[in-house]
């Protein structure tokens, strides 16, 4: 059986790529969130003694934005530059729908059939949703959105877990 060069089990002896994502910040996003998903990769990368896991954190414009809590972010580098993701994380938070703007969804569509998964953290399954990411598929977004991305995607199976 053939495997994908890029998705297959390396050969014996051969230490594997690490997997590389990409923590792509909407404004306001909840810096928590971001930081409860880095930090096990970064612990899984010291445990390993090696680099199993690289992250850049993005915004789409590559500027500073600022967190639900106020503290402003740098990014690595912009959702245009040529990075090789595996992952994509969108990191929302505080009024989602005000995150989401055309050239987001349309960066996202295209996106994400150059990814092998697509994810969120906190509220950024708002813009997964909005871009038809998630039709036909189970999701979760914190509790206080629960009923509006209900009524407003319904083609997905929401829940809080």
């Amino acid at each position: 059986m053939a495997t994908h060069p890029s998705r297959g089990a390396a050969p014996k002896g051969a230490v594997p790529e690490p997997q590389t994502l990409g923590f792509l910040l909407l404004e306001d996003f909840t810096l928590i969130s971001l930081a409860s998903a880095i930090e096990p990769l970064r612990m899984a990368n010291q445990l390993a003694g090696r680099e199993l896991y690289r992250w850049y954190v993005m915004t789409m414009d590559g500027a500073p934005v600022r967190a639900s809590d106020g503290m402003q972010v740098t990014p690595d580098a912009s959702a245009h530059s040529p990075l090789r993701l595996d992952w994509l994380v969108v990191c929302g938070g505080v009024a989602p729908q005000r995150s989401v703007t055309p050239a987001l969804l349309t960066w996202l569509q295209g996106r994400q059939r150059q990814l092998r998964r697509v994810g969120s953290v906190c509220t950024g399954s708002w813009a997964l949703a909005q871009a038809g990411l998630l039709n036909g598929y189970d999701a979760s977004i914190h509790w206080e959105c629960l009923a509006a991305i209900q009524e407003a995607y319904p083609r997905t199976a929401w829940s809080t877990r």
